[in-house]
């Protein structure tokens, strides 16, 4: 079997963001990220936790893996769909750069956050709960 000649190597921190003096290494686990960044911006932490949660829920929902198929989550799903990842983060955080921390990975959808569909943006981060793995030599 061809996935057993492979050796998969784990990358974390999944990458750093530079932001003007600031440097911020994103681990690929979202928990990991709420923990880092309550620590970057604790004026943010307890929306920083609570905006985590929602994508990881929802993330799940979509994915198919979640625990709770609630009427909640439906809804939040409903009500989300069709907006953008920035309209999404609007106004939930203090510190500018959290918001920059939480759509960092939106090069890799090819468009700008305003741009980009905030249920993807959620799956994409939902994507990396148990880390990010590239191929030896890849």
């Amino acid at each position: 079997m061809l996935l057993k000649k492979i050796k998969f190597l784990e990358v974390d921190p999944m990458y750093r963001l530079v932001l003007g003096n600031y440097r911020y290494d994103i681990p690929a686990n979202i928990d990991q990220l709420a923990q880092k960044m309550g620590k970057w911006f604790p004026e943010d932490q307890q929306a920083i936790k609570e905006t985590l949660l929602e994508i990881k829920q929802i993330g799940n929902f979509i994915f198919g893996n979640s625990y709770e198929k609630s009427e909640t989550i439906s809804k939040k799903v409903f009500d989300i769909m069709g907006m953008f990842f920035a309209e999404y983060l609007d106004n939930r955080f203090k510190h500018p750069h959290a918001s920059k921390v939480l759509g960092s990975l939106h090069p890799y959808a090819g468009v700008p956050m305003n741009e980009l569909s905030a249920l993807f943006m959620m799956c994409v981060i939902t994507s990396y709960q148990g880390g990010a793995f590239y191929p030896r030599g890849g």
